[in-house]
C-alpha cells in the first residue's frame, strides 16, 4: 500500500512562490523514495465550498500533511487562519485521528526566531485536530529564494536544501523533524548583515526601476507641516 503526502501552500502568492518553492522541494524527495505526493494552494480554495470541500478529503486520504507558507504579522496569512479552522471543524467531526502534519514557515526577516509563533500555531492546530505533530522548520531570510527553484539555485541555500533533505527523510522514516534540520534552518538563509545589504540593495534597484528617490523623506513646507513628496 502506497503511502501519500499532501502539500498545502498558504501563500497568497501561490504557485512559484518561496513556500510553494520550499514545498514542492520537500514533495520531490518523498517522490524519490516512492511516496505518492499531491499539492493545493489554500488561497485557491477558501471561499469555494466545493474546492475546500475536495481538498479536505484529500486530507483525509493522506498519511502526511505538510503546510509551507510566509508568516504574516507573527502569524499565519488570513486564508491559512480560515482554513484550519475550516478543517478543525471537519475533523472533529469525524473523529479523524493517526495522520502526521509537519509545517515550514518562512519569512523576511533575517532571524528564524520570528516565525515561532506560528509554528506554535499549528502544532496547537495539530493536538486539537487528532494530528500527530511531526514538527516545524523555521526558515529566516526568506526572501534570498527569490522565487527561485532550490535545486538550481546557487550555493546561499545549501543549508536550506540539507534541512529539507533531512526532513523528508525523518517523514519517509515515520520520525519527527530532526534536530540537526532545525538547527540549519534557525541559522537562517544568510548572514545577517549580508541578508540586509542585498535585500537593500534589492530595494534600491527597484526604486530606481520605477523612478522613486530611496533617499526621499518627509519635507518641512515651512509652515510646520511635514508633507510627502
Amino acid at each position: 500500500m502506497s503511502t501519500k503526502a499532501l502539500l498545502l501552500v498558504g501563500s497568497p502568492g501561490k504557485l512559484g512562490s518561496n513556500s510553494d518553492r520550499i514545498g514542492q522541494y520537500l514533495l520531490d524527495r518523498m517522490a524519490d523514495a516512492g511516496w505518492d505526493t499531491d499539492k493545493e494552494c489554500i488561497c485557491a480554495v477558501v471561499g469555494d465550498e466545493s474546492k475546500l470541500s475536495s481538498v479536505l478529503d484529500k486530507m483525509d486520504s493522506s498519511d502526511l500533511i505538510i503546510f509551507s507558507f510566509p508568516l504574516y504579522v507573527d502569524s499565519l496569512p488570513a486564508p491559512m487562519i480560515r482554513f484550519l479552522e475550516r478543517a478543525n471543524d471537519h475533523r472533529l467531526a469525524i473523529k479523524a485521528t493517526g495522520q502526521r502534519l509537519m509545517a515550514v514557515c518562512q519569512s523576511g526577516f533575517p532571524e528564524s526566531h520570528h516565525n515561532d509563533y506560528a509554528l506554535r500555531i499549528c502544532s496547537i492546530f495539530a493536538a486539537d485536530s487528532g494530528f500527530r505533530w511531526a514538527g516545524g522548520l523555521s526558515v529566516g531570510g526568506g526572501g534570498a529564494i527569490g522565487g527561485r527553484d532550490l535545486v538550481e539555485s546557487g550555493g546561499m541555500l545549501r543549508h536550506l536544501r540539507h534541512a529539507l533533505d533531512l526532513s523528508a527523510q525523518a517523514m519517509v522514516d515515520g520520525a519527527d523533524v530532526p534536530p540537526e534540520a532545525k538547527e540549519l534552518t534557525n541559522k537562517g538563509i544568510a548572514p545577517p548583515w549580508l541578508y540586509n545589504w542585498i535585500v537593500n540593495r534589492k530595494w534600491k534597484q527597484e526604486a530606481r526601476r520605477n523612478g522613486v528617490d530611496a533617499r526621499a523623506g518627509p519635507i518641512h513646507n515651512g509652515q510646520g507641516v511635514v508633507r510627502d513628496e
